[in-house]
């Protein structure tokens, strides 16, 4: 089988630059929308939205701008097409980057969702916190790509050979020598599997059972007679955030699986020649912010009117200035007739 040619994935990257950045400004504006259009019934739920949006903005920009990464796969190595390689920062540096800000984003997802667990339990439920120990949470969720990305990364540096692994891809993988060709590719020895499948399982693992631990018993605490005492329109309320939250989640883990498994199929079966359209599931992955901008403006319901209002207030904004434009059209130009008319019958006299 010949090798896959990637001659044109430069043009491809150059254009999804270009669409990436009025995206990019949907990001900011999303920003703006949860700042300004959050209910203050809400409380601090505010904060912890704004945190989920600023790393959905950074996760874009430093995946599309920065690192943009190509995973030659069944070879088990990557290159990268962003700005990094041209200032010689390396490739594990850049591996462990890209990890770092998923991991961040995936973290801000739960750090949303234990906060909207916590308002909706009562007191005496077993996994009702005091604020103090919530924060404590929150911060330990936060920055858990700390005490586990950069470790791995380190780890992965010391562990793997990469000219080694690099002179063996060459020879192994023929169908993917355009990949591994690259100057910024970095390989990855056999042997590291069995490093980081599990690492990557077991991490998996507990985001899985932790995102289960928080929507199982705030979806059960709603619909339980604990919260009779509740008015309808508050648990109607809780359940509306807490669903828009699941949607957004959702959206996050089949953009981060759709390439996992799309990559699963090339190993595990031998399909090599899917590996050509890897540079399209680069561009899925790097996308994970505008997606999560686009639910929050079509499935919460508090910012998609926000977002109604503010566009019809900049609608009638712009059609008074141009009614404004019109009418001193209208009003001025018949003075200025008058006006030389009286200058007509003055010379005449």
């Amino acid at each position: 089988m010949d090798p896959i040619d990637i001659s044109y994935y430069p043009k491809i990257y150059s254009i999804f630059q270009l669409v990436s950045v009025p995206t990019t400004f949907v990001n900011l504006l999303g920003l703006y929308v949860i700042w300004f259009g959050t209910p203050k019934r809400i409380g601090n739920y505010k904060n912890y939205m704004c945190y989920l949006q600023i790393n959905a903005i950074l996760y874009d920009l430093i995946l599309v701008y920065l690192i943009f990464p190509i995973c030659a796969i069944p070879a088990g190595g990557c290159f990268s097409m962003g700005v990094l390689p041209k200032f010689g920062i390396t490739a594990w540096v850049q591996m462990s980057l890209g990890f770092g800000i998923m991991t961040s984003f995936l973290a801000a997802i739960a750090i949303a969702f234990f906060s909207r667990q916590q308002a909706i339990l009562d007191e005496g439920h077993r996994l009702k916190f005091s604020k103090r120990t919530g924060k404590l949470i929150c911060i330990l969720i936060a920055l858990h790509p700390l005490y586990y990305v950069v470790p791995a990364g380190l780890c992965i540096l010391m562990l793997n050979d990469e000219q080694q692994a690099h002179a063996y891809h060459y020879v192994t993988h023929p169908i993917v020598k355009n990949f591994i060709s690259q100057p910024s590719y970095y390989a990855l020895e056999a042997k590291m599997r069995f490093i980081t499948v599990p690492a990557a399982t077991i991490y998996n693992s507990v985001v899985f059972y932790g995102f289960i631990y928080l929507i199982v018993p705030s979806y059960l605490q709603i619909q339980s007679f604990k919260v009779a005492t509740t008015s309808r329109k508050t648990l109607k309320m809780q359940r509306r955030w807490l669903n828009s939250l699941l949607v957004q989640t959702a959206t996050f883990y089949f953009i981060y699986m759709f390439p996992a498994f799309w990559y699963a199929i090339i190993y595990y079966y031998g399909w090599y020649y899917l590996a050509a359209y890897s540079i399209w599931l680069t561009i899925l992955s790097c996308s994970h912010g505008i997606a999560s901008t686009i639910v929050l403006f079509i499935f919460y319901g508090s910012y998609r009117k926000f977002l109604y209002q503010w566009i019809l207030q900049i609608t009638v904004a712009i059609r008074g200035r141009d009614q404004e434009r019109t009418s001193s059209i209208f009003v001025v130009q018949p003075s200025r007739v008058v006006l030389e008319m009286n200058l007509r019958v003055t010379r005449e006299k």
